[in-house]
């Protein structure tokens, strides 16, 4: 055997220690062959059904696989939603804070409204949203605090706010002025005390006067500006189109 051939046999021992070698380090971090075969994280039937009342195990013992599923174990889940709401209204019910009269909780939440995101407190529980529903000021604060856009009316955000308002004074303003709008204000139009209106074209200007002739006899603050300044130009507008409208004890108007 020559020299060369020697060297040749030595390098492919070295080359099979190596592997073997590697292969041995690594069986601490690699699964068995059959890993996924052996293991699994579904409990069995008969586990799940051992965890359940003597009574409900007696019944199911009766039942076939699709009375199981269709009936009895949908029924059952049923029954036990309402059970743990129950007990959580029950929970709740007993919470200091609900212990508060209904004057006190309703005068807190007269001084929450920031923007549309005050509307949450109406989700903590039924309680909270019962009194907040029934708690004008906050609605009214609402109307004073927002700006109404065109499609409150198509969404009925609008006049639910407005209707949940009343008996408040309220001070209502809006980004663009349609047709939609009239109808609401019309309802509420003896409760308006303010009205601030910005208008985009000239169009909204008639709805706006149209809306304002129906009569508006608390209305002492009427501010009226422009989204654009292209086309406007009030005073003129005023002037010539809109005579007939009756200021009537308007305080304070600014155009």
């Amino acid at each position: 055997m020559n020299g060369h051939h020697r060297e040749r046999l030595l390098a492919g021992s070295v080359r099979r220690t190596m592997i073997c070698t590697q292969a041995t380090s690594y069986q601490g971090f690699l699964p068995p062959p059959n890993h996924m075969a052996t293991s699994t994280n579904t409990p069995s039937f008969s586990g799940l059904v051992s965890s359940l009342p003597i009574a409900d195990r007696d019944i199911l013992a009766g039942l076939g696989d699709d009375d199981i599923r269709a009936l009895w174990s949908a029924a059952k889940a049923d029954d036990h939603r309402r059970l743990a709401l129950t007990l959580l209204s029950i929970y709740n019910a007993v919470a200091p804070i609900h212990r508060l009269p209904f004057e006190v909780l309703s005068s807190i939440f007269e001084m929450c409204w920031k923007d549309r995101k005050s509307l949450r407190i109406g989700h903590v529980c039924r309680q909270w949203r019962s009194v907040l529903l029934d708690t004008s000021g906050f609605w009214a604060s609402a109307v004073k605090r927002e700006q109404f856009h065109q499609d409150d009316c198509a969404t009925g955000y609008l006049g639910a706010v407005l209707e949940r308002s009343a008996p408040q004074v309220i001070a209502p303003s809006f980004q663009h002025f349609s047709e939609r709008v009239s109808p609401f204000l019309a309802l509420h139009a003896d409760r308006i005390a303010s009205l601030t209106v910005s208008l985009g074209r000239c169009t909204e200007l008639f709805h706006l006067w149209s809306c304002l002739n129906t009569g508006m006899r608390s209305l002492s603050t009427l501010k009226i500006s422009s989204v654009n300044d292209d086309w406007w130009d009030v005073e003129s507008r005023i002037a010539d189109e809109h005579r007939g409208f009756e200021y009537g004890t308007l305080y304070d108007n600014a155009i």
